[in-house]
């Protein structure tokens, strides 16, 4: 490892915020606001949960997710060339997917700068909601996570800073509300149902009535007869039927007002189904780097993976650099009950389909590591993945002054944008 590439490992390590200036608790929520542009204010504003559709799209015509995640390496210089270069390839990727489907975006290494750069652009603004305007909510003074959410999802933040980091590392959650489908209840049975309650009623009563004439001619005839202790009797017992006949017809009232408030009570929880709205939860990471010890790796992972196994969340996704370089790091998903998106699909470990880091490495450090599959995406609940990719291959600096300043500060073959390939899912809500 080259001197400056050191130095600037050991200057990002120090450039921590002073503890008793965080606002925050370590491995406890830290809630964070969700900006959206205003075009008459020119300005990114705290934005409510609720959805705010950028077009005539409306939140009910989204069907699945995208998510994409990448590290654009905060070493390399010309920062903000790279994350312009980056954007346009995010655009790119973007571009391809259908209205009807809702994308999340994860960046990490992200510099002050990149900030700035983000919050500019027209697609950006006009399409997204962002977790961060500015680096108040990093423990880094150099670099940190970000996230874009498209703004028909809606979304909270919350950020969780790990107690165990020597590199000031968090993991950024946003909970987004995914609108399920419901169809209305059928109500030509329940008609049908109370009109049969009806006729039977009515049929009740008729026989009530003929029992009742039987009964006073019964009575008369007892009269004629002069019989008075029987008639006495029979009035008594007249009596006692015609209460009981009162009691069931309460009951039968009873049990109509019940069957009723019952049929009202099961129709609203129908409605109330069809308006509900899963929460999924995104939780954007970066992992502690190298190999270290002790590992603060599987702790990192295993408190993000509390989150997401959250009783209120339907379905959660992380995602992010994970800087899985060691052998515990291929079962750290299996360990926190979370499925690897790459694995679960077909992906084989140790293999040129799944590397996403040293391609685009320094050949120095590519030499000493060699390729690995640092970058991936773990879920788990009522989601899946259908398609899982790789994006941002050969992405470049424009300018060519600065291609030829970045290949000689690496001794890189090209003028990459970073060291990292980004990933990519298509993510299918499941609904029960």
């Amino acid at each position: 490892m080259n001197d400056s590439i050191k130095k600037l490992i050991q200057d990002a390590e120090a450039a921590h915020k002073p503890e008793d200036s965080l606002p925050w608790e370590a491995d406890k929520p830290f809630t964070q606001a969700l900006y959206t542009y205003n075009p008459t204010t020119t300005k990114w504003e705290p934005t409510p949960s609720s959805p705010q559709p950028p077009s005539t799209l409306t939140p009910n015509m989204i069907k699945n997710l995208a998510l994409y995640s990448w590290n654009i390496d905060f070493m390399l210089p010309h920062a903000n060339s790279r994350m312009l270069s980056a954007l346009s390839e995010l655009e790119t990727q973007l571009s391809k997917l259908p209205p009807t489907t809702a994308a999340v975006i994860f960046l990490q290494e992200c510099t002050p700068s990149d900030l700035d750069i983000i919050g500019e652009a027209d697609w950006v603004r006009s399409a997204f909601a962002r977790t961060d305007v500015d680096s108040s909510s990093w423990a880094s003074e150099m670099y940190g996570t970000t996230t874009l959410v498209d703004r028909r999802l809606g979304g909270e933040v919350f950020r969780v800073h790990f107690g165990l980091t020597r590199m000031e590392r968090d993991a950024l959650f946003v909970d987004v509300l995914f609108p399920s489908s419901s169809s209305s209840p059928d109500t030509k049975e329940g008609g049908e149902k109370e009109k049969g309650n009806e006729k039977e009623k009515g049929n009740e009563k008729e026989k009530g009535n003929e029992k009742e004439k039987g009964n006073e001619k019964e009575k008369g005839n007892e009269k004629e007869k002069g019989n008075e202790k029987e008639k006495g009797n029979e009035k008594e017992k007249g009596n006692e039927k015609e209460k009981g006949n009162e009691k069931e017809k309460g009951n039968e009232k009873e049990k109509g007002t019940e069957k009723e408030k019952g049929n009202e009570k099961e129709k609203g929880n129908e409605k109330e189904k069809g308006k509900q709205k899963r929460i999924i939860r995104f939780c954007n990471t970066h992992l502690e780097s190298l190999a270290r010890e002790p590992a603060y790796r599987p702790p990192q992972a295993a408190l993000a993976a509390k989150f997401m196994h959250d009783e209120k969340v339907h379905g959660a996704l992380l995602a992010g650099d994970l800087n899985a370089i060691q052998p515990f790091d291929r079962t750290l998903h299996s360990e926190n009950n979370l499925h690897d998106a790459y694995l679960s699909l077909g992906g084989a470990e140790d293999s040129e389909e799944g590397y996403t880091w040293g391609q685009q490495a320094a050949p120095e450090l590519r030499r000493l590591y060699g390729c690995s599959r640092m970058d991936k995406v773990w879920y788990c609940g009522g989601v899946t993945v259908s398609k899982f990719g790789r994006f941002g291959a050969d992405v470049e600096v424009v300018d060519e002054r600065e291609k030829e300043k970045i290949k000689r500060w690496g001794g890189f073959e090209k003028a990459w944008v970073t060291d990292h390939l980004g990933v990519c899912a298509i993510v299918d809500v499941v609904v029960d």
